[in-house]
């Protein structure tokens, strides 16, 4: 299933026999695939805009028609929940930016074509812990603590809306380099109220620095090279090419690299090359394609569990990581595993989840938590 939707993502051909296999395929296979690459709603833009993809895609129809209905009223509710967020932002004085899916769907992005599974804003300032009170106060959040990574505060949760995310940065590390994310930004206005979006250049870096650094053991999702290949347009080669130098690891800049690359040609780029590796030699590309690949097949071998995020299933984190081949990352699973036999025995068995996995899953084809 994977091969078929990855040759559909990249514009070529698909293998005989692999189609024929996708053909056949149950549902729940579909599903399972679609849950962690993130592109279902994508998917079925493309099963309806290209006839020779309906037979080959027939076992998943239902699914990816579900996942694109599912992103296009979360993209209605999203610019409904924003009004009132910004209403709030407005009483207090709090200058608020947009991240992610909400600043694509701003931007011009048409909604419906792109999991949107929670809210990202970017605070100005201290005042992100207010803000992030009177939005439980005035309309009815409630903090779910489970699983808040450094760089925002506890996500916000109300029945029948989607979550919102706080940032109080972009990234985990304090400034990421080369993300000034305020840098250029543009004015919008939502329900009479103001937020800004980034610029195509920050989007850009945003994208690549989410989904790089920030998920470093779940990298190169078909999701994550579809988005860079939609925000590449307007950005800044220059800009883009300091970003991957500032990074001091190898393997990192080495992933953003493949990444650009496995990105730089799709069909979704409407014949914009990604920049910074804009047009690479076949060579370049191919040897991206492979690692994308090897890394997503990989991941693949974990067992699927109803009960658990894919996205956030230790099993599928630790393989992806073994896959992408660091010998740093993979001695230090190493030496976890000597330190703390009995967790990562549960680990292989599936008996221990970290926190965030404990949560209920969503519909499998929606891709898998957040963005």
């Amino acid at each position: 299933m994977y091969d078929t939707v990855a040759s559909i993502v990249a514009g070529g051909p698909i293998d005989d026999r692999t189609a024929h296999a996708a053909m056949n395929a149950v549902p729940a296979t579909w599903s399972h695939v679609l849950a962690l690459e993130g592109c279902a709603a994508w998917l079925d833009r493309e099963r309806r805009r290209r006839p020779e993809l309906e037979a080959v895609t027939a076992p998943a129809a239902a699914l990816l028609r579900e996942a694109a209905v599912r992103s296009l009223r979360n993209g209605v509710a999203a610019a409904q929940q924003l009004g009132e967020i910004l209403a709030i932002a407005a009483e207090l004085g709090v200058r608020v930016l947009a991240l992610k899916g909400i600043a694509r769907l701003i931007a011009g992005e048409p909604a419906g074509l792109r999991t949107m599974a929670d809210i990202d804003l970017l605070v100005d300032g201290p005042a992100a812990s207010g803000l992030h009170e009177r939005l439980q106060l005035g309309l009815g959040y409630e903090a779910d603590p489970r699983g808040t990574p450094a760089r925002h505060l506890p996500s916000l949760a109300r029945a029948g809306s989607l979550p919102v995310e706080i940032h109080l940065r972009v990234g985990d590390r304090a400034r990421p380099h080369g993300l000034e994310m305020w840098d250029d930004a543009r004015r919008a206005n939502i329900g009479g109220y103001e937020i800004h979006v980034p610029s195509p250049t920050m989007r850009l870096l945003h994208t690549i620095e989410h989904a790089i650094l920030v998920h470093r053991a779940a990298r190169y999702k078909l999701r994550d090279l579809l988005d860079v290949a939609t925000a590449a347009p307007g950005s800044d080669v220059n800009a883009v090419a300091r970003y991957i130098e500032s990074h001091r690891s190898h393997a990192d800049r080495r992933a953003i690299r493949t990444l650009l690359a496995a990105a730089s040609d799709l069909p979704s780029t409407d014949g914009c090359p990604t920049p910074a590796l804009a047009r690479p030699d076949g060579a370049v590309q191919r040897r991206a394609w492979r690692r994308v690949r090897r890394v997503a097949r990989t991941r693949l071998l974990a067992p699927a569990r109803a009960d658990v995020i894919p996205e956030s299933d230790p099993r599928v984190l630790v393989l992806s990581q073994i896959a992408q081949g660091s010998p740093v990352v993979v001695g230090g699973l190493i030496a976890r595993a000597v330190t703390a036999p009995i967790r990562a025995a549960r680990l292989v068995t599936g008996s221990w989840l970290p926190a965030e996995a404990r949560t209920p899953a969503r519909p499998p084809a929606d891709g898998g938590l957040g963005e």
